[in-house]
């Protein structure tokens, strides 16, 4: 502790000192301070009105959800008459994790990594372009109904 025997030397103040020391390196993660844990990922689809899908919670198109930095995610669309579709929103590297090498130091990247600031997600808009579900065929035991029934005998 060499920089707290630089200090003062009654007791409160190495107290104070050490306790403001492990309350800033408790919270000196860069990313966590100046992207957050959460992002904000939108969703949009052609047509709108989609049911979309992600983390367990439901939204109607065109939507958005703070969603954590720390997963990946499947987000599914579903509209009727129209064929249901998946996209992916992935984690990359968050830039502001390299402030923890001139600010931070390992604990500011260990408290990145651990909330998840240490991530970007990816994309930020999510848009699909439905498509709409082919009909179903008649059966051929199903009359057509532009079909007329034949005349009866003797008319």
């Amino acid at each position: 502790m060499i920089f707290v025997d630089a200090l003062p030397k009654s007791a409160f103040h190495r107290a104070a000192v050490l306790v403001a020391l492990v309350v800033l390196a408790a919270t000196s993660g860069c990313a966590t301070i100046v992207s957050g844990t959460t992002e904000r990922i939108r969703f949009e689809s052609s047509p709108p009105g989609a049911q979309v899908h992600v983390d367990g919670r439901s939204y109607t198109t065109p939507a958005a959800a703070e969603l954590s930095r720390k997963n990946n995610y499947d987000v599914q669309f579903e509209k009727e008459d129209y064929l249901p579709a998946t996209r992916q929103v992935t984690r990359d590297t968050n830039g502001w994790v390299w402030g923890n090498i001139l600010i931070g130091g390992l604990i500011g990247l260990v408290v990145d990594y651990s909330t998840g600031a240490a991530n970007d997600l990816e994309p930020d808009l999510v848009s699909v372009d439905l498509v709409r579900r082919p009909p179903i065929p008649a059966s051929p035991n199903t009359p057509a109904a532009d079909q007329t029934q034949p005349a009866s005998p003797g008319s």
